[in-house]
């Protein structure tokens, strides 16, 4: 059909966004690319006026590779350019959001905690489920500075509001190695009534118990030892799950006595 390529609106964002930075490389590059597609396609009058209509798609592109201090600069070229324009609510709270998972991150592996804590109070809307790596980073972190109430709300809010069993386990998991053995039970608590009666956590519930053994198996120190009322539960646990591992550690516990 000699009509299609005057029937179909071409997108221009792109080619506008090069014109607005005045890079006239990729802006040739964009032209001749429309032109292959769309022959009977003119460049706009208008290219090289101050617009407010401009794509976001390359700022995405850019965000997208993770260099927020990229997107800013050219956020800034933009609006040097149009001064009216502005960038979405939706890109402005995305790259917020990953400026301060990055800064998180980054503290978190060089053991600033109190940096982690500070980024994170800076921007509480990235404490949510979707960036569950950022919600341990600063969990551990509170450990760290010895705030176990700060860490311990933190892994309850996780608890109570977010369903993935994975993390739901590992949250778990990762706190029993920084809280202390009450905060941790006291975690527990929030597990899950499994579809079989059991308690979501009821296998990790007994890590205590497996590190007492463990520490007694290698050591013959009686002070690490278990509780009688422990080890019960534990016993009528591993008997009721078949764990042969865990019936193993028993095995060598009495061994070692």
């Amino acid at each position: 059909d000699p009509t299609a390529s005057k029937q179909v609106k071409v997108d221009d964002g792109a080619l506008r966004y090069y014109a607005a930075s005045k890079d006239l490389k990729r802006l040739g590059a964009e032209m001749r690319r429309l032109k292959s597609l769309y022959p009977d396609w003119q460049p706009p009058k208008d290219l090289f006026s101050p617009v407010t209509n401009i794509s976001e798609q390359p700022l995405w592109d850019i965000y997208k590779s993770g260099d927020y201090a990229k997107v800013r600069a050219q956020i800034a070229l933009m609006q040097s350019t149009n001064p009216k324009w502005l960038p979405s609510d939706d890109l402005l709270l995305k790259l917020q959001h990953g400026e301060s998972r990055a800064l998180i991150n980054r503290a978190y592996q060089q053991k600033r905690w109190q940096q982690v804590v500070a980024a994170a109070q800076a921007s509480p809307s990235i404490l949510v489920c979707g960036e569950m790596q950022v919600l341990w980073n600063v969990g551990e972190s509170f450990a760290q500075m010895r705030n176990y109430a700060q860490s311990f709300d933190l892994y309850k809010y996780i608890l109570t509001n977010c369903g993935d069993p994975k993390e739901r386990l590992a949250t778990v998991q990762k706190a029993s190695l920084v809280l202390p053995s009450q905060g941790v039970t006291s975690l527990l608590a929030f597990g899950k009534t499994m579809p079989d009666g059991s308690a979501e956590f009821e296998n990790i519930g007994f890590d205590g118990v497996r590190r007492q053994l463990g520490a007694f198996i290698q050591e013959g120190d009686f002070a690490s030892t278990p509780s009688d009322d422990e080890l019960k539960r534990f016993v009528d646990f591993v008997q009721r799950t078949g764990s042969g591992a865990d019936a193993a550690l028993i095995g060598w516990y009495f061994y070692a006595q």
